[in-house]
């Protein structure tokens, strides 16, 4: 059974992926090194590069930076690569995006990007 997760980047470009298998592998490759989890609701935790602000290679991602801020103010901006997956379960596994999820946040990177006009 699919595990899914989006993937945007930090030029607000958004892929489906599915992290069923090597989740944790998976997860690294996306945002480009070790993951930092974000809870940004009730279903849906954002997966971050933990070293982002240490790194001079990554961009900055201004949807997620702007999706953080609406959490905590201030908060330094998210750099990379990021990827949404859906809460834990009672075990704590990571759950897979719903599709209404999914469907809303690439909705929100569409507008985004429009937005910023990239």
């Amino acid at each position: 059974m699919p595990k899914h997760a989006l993937v945007v980047k930090a030029e607000l470009t958004a892929e489906l992926i599915d992290i069923a298998e090597q989740e944790l592998s998976k997860l690294q490759s996306a945002v480009d090194g070790l993951i930092q989890p974000i809870e940004v609701g009730e279903n849906i935790v954002m997966w971050v590069n933990e070293e982002g602000l240490l790194r001079e290679d990554l961009d900055i991602n201004y949807l997620a930076t702007a999706i953080y801020r609406e959490m905590y103010d201030p908060v330094p901006p998210i750099m990379g690569d990021i990827v949404f997956t859906g809460g834990a379960d009672e075990n704590g596994n990571t759950k897979s995006l719903e599709q209404a999820d999914i469907a809303e946040l690439t909705e929100i990177t569409r507008r985004a990007k429009e937005s910023l006009h990239i």
